[in-house]
């Protein structure tokens, strides 16, 4: 068999700083990490959910125990590959996930999102929400394909965030 280990840098990196982050949890005073995800379908995200889920459980517990402090990983999953009907667009699917406890998909309490991520909302969702964040604050790590990084870089230079990519 041949295997690609190429294809998994990003994730394997992806990992490690997603550990990182969830064993830094008191550090994480003022910060916050947006961790968006894009993948065809639920199945690509298989190898990951358990460890997601984990992170997911060792945040709920410290902030069990730390009711002053704010939700600090924040988990964006996209599936790219279901696509919006072109009368009823994703309505079916996202009445069913409004209605269900974790996300119907991954188990995850962080909702999938269908289609491409909108990059131009969420990065206004990142200066406009309550965390007194400006755009000199934001630092955005991008691991991918060179058509995203290009719409991300452009969304990046439009607010004046801080952008890097990793090449592989």
């Amino acid at each position: 068999d041949h295997i690609d280990f190429h294809q998994d840098v990003g994730r394997i990196v992806a990992a490690s700083a997603i550990s990182h982050i969830v064993s830094h949890m008191i550090d994480f005073e003022r910060n916050r990490v947006d961790f968006i995800w894009v993948n065809q379908d639920y199945k690509s995200f298989e190898w990951f959910l358990k460890l997601l889920r984990q992170f997911e459980q060792e945040q709920d517990a410290y902030l069990a125990l730390n009711s002053n402090e704010h939700r600090f990983l924040i988990i964006h999953l996209y599936f790219t590959e279901i696509k919006d009907d072109q009368y009823i667009g994703t309505a079916p699917l996202e009445l069913i996930t409004q209605v269900a406890t974790e996300d119907i998909f991954t188990g995850l309490k962080a909702r999938t999102h269908f289609g491409r991520p909108r990059w131009e909302s969420i990065f206004s969702g990142f200066i406009k929400d309550d965390t007194g964040f400006t755009a000199d604050d934001i630092n955005i790590f991008f691991c991918g394909p060179a058509a995203m990084r290009n719409a991300i870089q452009e969304s990046c230079t439009k607010h004046r965030f801080h952008f890097y990519d990793e090449k592989f």
